[in-house]
């Protein structure tokens, strides 16, 4: 059967020394094989790699001629891993500052920062993530004194020196208890910021070139950055938890309705599974929590991304 071009993780090969066959052409047979799409994995499957892309997979793959081979009898052969929202590529050792860009806290920008300018391909994080099979990851967001922590990046994390394929890829805030803490202590004054700043970079966008309003308080690249924002060319990830704050979250269409909502953590979405999915935002969600760690997670259960999906909401 034929697959989609996915990129290939064998973790138990990699410190065998077949990383580098992967780059050109190969074909892995005998083991387990997982498509990614949700079918059962194959016993006894085939991927077949020319040129560094995956062209086939499943029971009957056709290998030319001439094509090396790796007997992956008694292994699994799995699509990359994916991670969704991580600081990959920020931090080397989090205990050393030198080492670490994951906290602006002191910087005069926000919305503006461009976490793509910081990824360092030989942080060890990433080298450790990619033996154990992640092959791709999205980088947000950094620390910073606002609600906004920057726009994150979409990395890969092949052994090579430029693993950012898409800069500036979405902007993300936080709202529930973080937002409200970094905003002045309350949630009502983490959404009036939010709206304020929407706002102002609103009428950045429609504005004639140059001109401004002089009682604005973002500052001019924030301002443009999340001008992205408003007019849809970049999506908005937005961290929140509790059901209330996210209905508060969906809500703000009413207001920019080009906005490419995104919610990341939603540990109560089961509760508004239905609004989500009427809604078509996708969800980023944590699917180990069933803890009440805070006072927004009271409603955690493991069984919240199975509800979700149930309610046809696109979660990962």
């Amino acid at each position: 059967m034929s697959a989609r071009k996915f990129t290939l993780a064998l973790a138990a090969l990699l410190a065998g020394g077949a990383a580098p066959a992967l780059a050109q052409s190969v074909a892995i047979t005998g083991g387990k094989v997982v498509i990614g799409d949700g079918s059962d994995p194959i016993s006894g499957g085939t991927v077949l790699v020319q040129n560094g892309k995956v062209v086939a997979a499943g029971r009957n793959v056709v290998v030319p001629a001439g094509t090396p081979t790796i007997d992956a009898t008694g292994k699994w052969v799995t699509p990359g891993l994916v991670v969704a929202v991580t600081d990959l590529g920020l931090v080397d050792v989090g205990a050393v500052d030198e080492s670490n860009d994951s906290d602006a806290d002191k910087s005069p920008f926000s919305a503006a920062l461009d976490l793509s300018a910081a990824i360092n391909p030989d942080a060890q994080p990433i080298k450790v993530s990619r033996a154990g099979g992640v092959t791709r990851a999205a980088v947000a967001p950094i620390g910073t004194d606002t609600i906004f922590g920057g726009q994150g990046a979409i990395i890969d994390l092949g052994a090579d020196p430029q693993p950012v394929t898409v800069p500036r890829a979405f902007q993300y805030v936080d709202l529930g208890e973080t937002g409200a803490r970094r905003a002045g202590g309350s949630r009502v004054a983490s959404y009036v910021e939010l709206h304020n700043a929407l706002d102002e970079a609103k009428e950045l966008a429609a504005a004639p070139a140059g001109a401004r309003r002089d009682d604005v308080l973002l500052n001019r690249r924030d301002a443009q950055a999340l001008a992205q924002v408003v007019t849809g060319k970049q999506p908005l990830y937005v961290h929140v938890e509790r059901a209330a704050d996210i209905r508060m979250v969906l809500g703000l269409r009413a207001d920019y309705p080009a906005l490419r909502l995104v919610i990341v953590g939603a540990t109560e979405g089961w509760l508004v599974a239905g609004d989500l999915a009427k809604a078509g935002v996708p969800v980023l969600a944590t699917p180990m929590n069933d803890l009440p760690e805070s006072f927004e997670q009271l409603g955690a259960t493991q069984s919240n991304v199975g509800r979700m999906k149930a309610a046809g909401v696109k979660v990962s």
